[in-house]
């Protein structure tokens, strides 16, 4: 399988939504995969607590801003969305990329998830 190419299938669009931060959440942690774990930002749509990975940049999605390397990705397991923070920004900016097809969550989440891992372990520099 291109793990390169699936990202490039997705579509990330740009969009302002209000996410609200919990500074004090202290758990319980929900881990899944290798690299999400439970973040403090909760699903702007459902209000669940989302996970996060420390992608590092090492995976690449396209956006309508271009080639976007991912440094932190969230995700809501019950709406199947996945949020990017903005180069410069973070999520409580408002302003993030967003992937909502449904269809493709639990694949895109997985190749997230593989990559994200391996070349932390593998000291790689990324994709493109």
């Amino acid at each position: 399988m291109d793990y390169q190419n699936i990202l490039r299938y997705c579509e990330w669009k740009k969009n302002k939504i209000a996410f609200v931060q919990d500074k004090e959440f202290l758990g319980p942690v929900d881990v899944w995969g290798d690299s999400f774990y439970t973040s403090n930002y909760k699903c702007p749509e459902c209000g669940r607590f989302m996970l996060k990975s420390n992608a590092g940049k090492r995976v690449g999605i396209l956006t309508p801003d271009g080639t976007h390397l991912l440094l932190s990705v969230f995700c809501c397991r019950n709406c199947k969305k996945i949020y990017s923070s903005i180069p410069g920004k973070n999520l409580s900016n408002g302003e993030c990329y967003v992937m909502d097809e449904k269809k493709y969550f639990d694949h895109t989440l997985s190749i997230i998830d593989y990559l994200a891992y391996s070349f932390a372990e593998l000291g790689s520099t990324g994709l493109f």
